[in-house]
């Protein structure tokens, strides 16, 4: 059997949950009804600012639901705001947690010890709900497009983890 020297790993869907579509569009919908949108255009808004909430265009999820706002004529109620960013917090907590079976993979890899990456295209507010979760501890590497302006499947994405990680993808060799 072939002998692998590191081993990377995506986050939603394969460490933690993916989101529900019916529950992470739900939560953007009723987002846009707290702060006085119609819950349509402030989908559409959201969607529309995924690739600049991906890579860093947005440095809070704060400042992308404010251009949102902006861009749909709505001033911006702070109380509203602080209630609409509640109800993402509130998505993480039902959504982020170990998938069965990740913690144990992630310890047995590291008791056999191999170096782990993380890969994860992300909005801005799952760097930090990562960097507390039980999983982190295990991972030597990660990375978030939300942090480098990277997005899959740009192959520099996956450049930095390998690079982080002291290994060169399957085919190539490392610089000396």
């Amino acid at each position: 059997a072939p002998r692998f020297e590191a081993v990377i790993f995506d986050l939603f869907g394969t460490l933690v949950p993916e989101f529900s579509k019916r529950d992470f569009f739900g939560n953007v919908r009723d987002m846009g009804g707290v702060l006085g949108a119609d819950p349509d255009r402030f989908e559409a808004a959201w969607t529309g600012t995924a690739f600049e909430r991906q890579t860093g265009g947005f440095a809070t999820v704060e400042d992308n639901v404010r251009q949102i706002c902006a861009s749909l004529g709505l001033a911006t109620n702070e109380d509203a705001l602080a209630r609409a960013l509640d109800l993402r917090v509130e998505l993480y907590r039902t959504w982020f947690f170990p998938r069965r079976g990740a913690l144990e993979t992630l310890m047995e890899l590291k008791g056999r010890g191999y170096p782990i990456a993380l890969i994860s295209m992300c909005a801005p507010d799952a760097p930090a709900m990562w960097r507390t979760s039980a999983l982190a501890p295990f991972v030597d590497v990660e990375v978030f497009s939300s942090e480098t302006g990277l997005r899959k499947p740009d192959a520099e994405i996956y450049r930095r983890a390998t690079d982080g990680l002291g290994e060169a993808p399957s085919g190539e060799t490392q610089p000396e």
